[in-house]
């Protein structure tokens, strides 16, 4: 990932055809069950390895079908970059592509800055299969951008709950010397208390390198998460379980004052999830287990009592 190559490049006599979607899904699921060993090894030459606890494939797609080659070397002009993440199929909803891109809305929704996503459908044992496909931003075309994570900068784990928010925005503050990155930032902080995504350890927030300057990359796997202990991997002054209170702390000592502002067009935003889910038919249990979860977290709850969701 990013832009940094071996040299010199491992020899290979690979042409850019790969397996089809449904060949890589179905090889997927047999390194899952552990029936084929060998796949593995194809898996990571075709797809590279982005890494995560989900499988992952990096691959070149057709701009107006889903027809795919390999994404090493030059690809032509009618091809983009794109990541497909399968899904861990002992712990992951088989609708978990249908979430993931709900998530991806909703985050559109909050204004925050997203790549291009889709669902890929794909038939696999008689059954059809929806997965989380999304554009990488580390490629340009042909251009390869350096790309360097929260964890690689500040060299801690993503493991275990190890920094605060306010680490973050004072990191993106050092990095590019923009404020409105900050409350780029800021507003990706929020959306990810409001929307129950707390997995948001160091390694999911990243920095890249356009125009000779770096900039807060945007953002990615946004979904629901219950964390550690139902607690957010990285806190909010010092909070695992934020309240408004919370936030607020953090806009003063970063000088946001258009804060509140941010807040209720996330809260809004984040509101829409039952709407979103709905669309993408996602079953019913997990629209209302995810509101549920979603509407009782404090800086919610708060939030809701003061701006109902009636109002808005």
């Amino acid at each position: 990932m990013g832009g940094l190559e071996f040299r010199p490049a491992m020899p290979s006599s690979l042409d850019s055809s790969i397996p089809s979607l449904e060949e890589l899904a179905r090889d997927v699921m047999l390194v899952e069950e552990g029936t084929q060993e060998e796949v593995i090894n194809s898996l990571a030459i075709y797809g590279g390895s982005p890494g995560g606890a989900r499988p992952k494939v990096t691959i070149a797609m057709h701009k107006r079908d889903n027809h795919c080659i390999s994404g090493f070397g030059d690809i032509p002009a009618e091809f983009d970059h794109w990541i497909i993440k399968f899904r861990t199929i002992n712990l992951d909803p088989d609708c978990m592509g249908r979430i993931e891109l709900a998530y991806s809305k909703m985050a559109q929704n909050a204004k925050i800055e997203m790549p291009p996503t889709k669902l890929i459908q794909v038939k696999l044992r008689n059954k059809m299969e929806d997965y989380f496909a999304v554009q990488r931003f580390d490629r340009v075309g042909n251009i390869k951008c350096h790309v360097i994570s929260l964890a690689g900068m500040l060299e801690i784990s993503h493991r275990s709950p190890s920094i605060d928010y306010l680490n973050l925005l004072r990191a993106v503050y050092f990095a590019t010397k923009d404020h409105s990155e900050v409350k780029r930032a800021f507003r990706l902080m929020v959306f990810n208390v409001l929307a129950h995504n707390k997995d948001d350890h160091a390694k999911n927030f990243s920095f890249i390198h356009k125009n000779n300057s770096w900039k807060l990359a945007p953002a990615y796997d946004l979904t629901f998460s219950s964390g550690m202990n139902n607690q957010h991997t990285t806190a909010v002054s010092g909070e695992g379980l934020p309240t408004l209170r919370s936030i607020q702390e953090i806009a003063k000592e970063l000088t946001i004052s258009d804060w509140k502002e941010i807040v209720l067009e996330v809260y809004e935003a984040a509101s829409s999830w039952e709407k979103l889910a709905s669309e993408l038919m996602i079953p019913q249990k997990y629209i209302s287990q995810y509101k549920k979860a979603m509407h009782s977290a404090p800086c919610f709850s708060e939030l809701a009592k003061q701006h109902p969701l009636s109002e808005i």
